[in-house]
């Protein structure tokens, strides 16, 4: 969705991860995030093959890696939270 692929942040320098870091935090206090971090792409997928109708399909979104990163981090954060439903 981005241009990023997952080997390219692994390449990055550690002042990058500093500062998403405090990207992220600043998203954390005040709920607001910037807008190319959640901005996905969207595709309809059919839950079965042949059908056109749009309730039988799925929607599908890629958003950018950034904000991928931080929600596998804040699953595994809240996942004894999660459990609890």
């Amino acid at each position: 969705m981005d241009g990023w692929r997952v080997e390219d942040f692994l390449r990055l320098p550690m002042q990058f991860y500093d500062q998403l870091a405090e990207v992220l935090t600043c998203v954390e206090e005040t709920g607001e995030w910037p807008s190319p971090l959640i901005e996905g792409l969207m595709a309809l997928v059919p839950k079965e093959e042949g059908t056109a109708q749009a309730l039988k399909h799925r929607p599908l979104t890629i958003m950018p890696l950034a904000y991928r990163l931080w929600s596998c981090l804040r699953l595994k954060d809240s996942s004894a939270w999660i459990g609890k439903w």
